[in-house]
């Protein structure tokens, strides 16, 4: 994330993750597995930050922090649904 435009973006996506309680921070469990994450943001403005947001999910799922995040341990456990989380 070199470019200033990325890194706003990356940040403004982070801060709407927060502010509408996306995950709570942990340890992974010994017997889960935590799914990757990358960015995917699209060089089309639109202001819909937060359409991605799907409302409570059902499962168990931990996700790896995205780059961009201050953890350097840990990992994500949604509350919500993101992107294309199936």
């Amino acid at each position: 994330m070199q470019d200033e435009g990325w890194r706003e973006a990356v940040q403004k996506e982070l801060n709407a993750l927060e502010k509408f309680n996306v995950w709570t921070p942990c340890e992974l469990p010994i017997s889960e597995k935590a799914i990757e994450t990358r960015w995917i943001i699209s060089t089309r403005h639109l202001d819909i930050s937060t359409a991605f947001l799907n409302g409570e999910i059902q499962s168990t799922v931990y996700m790896k922090p995205p780059e961009g995040t201050n953890r350097k341990r840990g990992v994500l456990k949604l509350k919500k649904a993101m992107y294309d989380l199936r």
